[in-house]
């Protein structure tokens, strides 16, 4: 059954924004910046926020939201819009490098764009946020299970059938990429006092620490690393320190656990060795790469 079928047949819960008032009035906070007139539902919110909207909602577990996922619904935004929006609400980007996340409608948002159950939520824009999730996500909540949707497992096992260079290194990216993403969201899950495990199914691991592709180990350090400034300081590792115990217990890594700001920034250096097209920012420990990098 391929995915639509399996979402087509999960419920979808629309939730006011009474159910997650203090999202909602961040979110407020936050569009403030933007033209929103007319918009009526035609630019939605995903990822981070709208997981947050949804943990509120049914657990009502708070999280702060740092930036905005937009997301085109329909034709009701032409690209010119859309790129406007975006600018300002995030004016250091760079807009003709901009990609416009465009969509159909909600549920093929939730189709083509999700790779855990709980990220099957997104926010509408319009007179008031409306937060659609499906009953995965309602349930993954009520679990507390960062659970890989069936979708991406497909996904994943679709890039190895295809046996030429291209699918193939798409296939390693995944399978070192997705179970590092869920270690990602527990980490900082747990690092907040929020107790939330993990399910990755049957979906392909690296077979040895050596096979893990440590661009994405690197990059998740990195996104946990600003997850700990933001919510603890300048300095802090606390969610980035967890993140490298489930590394472990997933077989990404192999007695790999930093304990200081300066050895994470060891750590970070070396896969910035391996890969210095990733540029670790975003933090007072990320800085510490650049001059590492620098000095050598």
């Amino acid at each position: 059954m391929s995915f639509y079928a399996i979402l087509s047949l999960v419920e979808i819960t629309t939730f006011q924004a009474e159910a997650f008032p203090e999202v909602a009035d961040t979110l407020a906070t936050q569009l403030k910046a933007a033209d929103l007139q007319d918009i009526n539902g035609s630019v939605a919110v995903f990822g981070g926020s709208a997981r947050s909207a949804l943990l509120e909602a049914v657990s009502g577990i708070e999280r702060p939201i740092r930036d905005l996922d937009l997301a085109a619904i329909g034709d009701g935004c032409d690209d010119e819009r859309y790129k406007a929006i975006h600018m300002q609400l995030n004016p250091n980007d760079d807009p003709e490098r901009l990609f416009i996340p465009r969509f159909d409608s909600i549920l093929t948002l939730l189709r083509d764009n999700v790779d855990f159950t709980i990220n099957e939520a997104t926010i509408g824009i319009g007179s008031e946020p409306k937060l659609t999730a499906s009953s995965l996500a309602i349930g993954a909540c009520k679990s507390k299970v960062i659970q890989i949707t069936e979708g991406r497992i497909k996904q994943t096992e679709s890039f190895a059938a295809h046996c030429d260079v291209r699918n193939w290194k798409k296939f390693l990216r995944n399978r070192t990429n997705m179970p590092a993403r869920a270690g990602y969201f527990v980490a900082v899950f747990r690092a907040s006092g929020i107790d939330i495990d993990y399910d990755l199914l049957d979906h392909p691991r690296p077979d040895k620490p050596e096979s893990a592709h440590t661009f994405f180990l690197g990059l998740m350090v990195n996104k946990a690393l600003e997850v700990d400034e933001a919510e603890r300081g300048p300095g802090d590792i606390t969610a980035t320190r967890i993140l490298f115990d489930v590394y472990g217990e997933m077989g990404l890594t192999k007695d790999t656990q930093p304990q200081t700001p300066e050895q994470v920034a060891a750590y970070c250096e070396r896969v910035n060795e391996e890969h210095p097209q990733l540029k670790f920012r975003g933090s007072a420990v990320a800085s510490l790469v650049s001059q590492l990098s620098y000095v050598s």
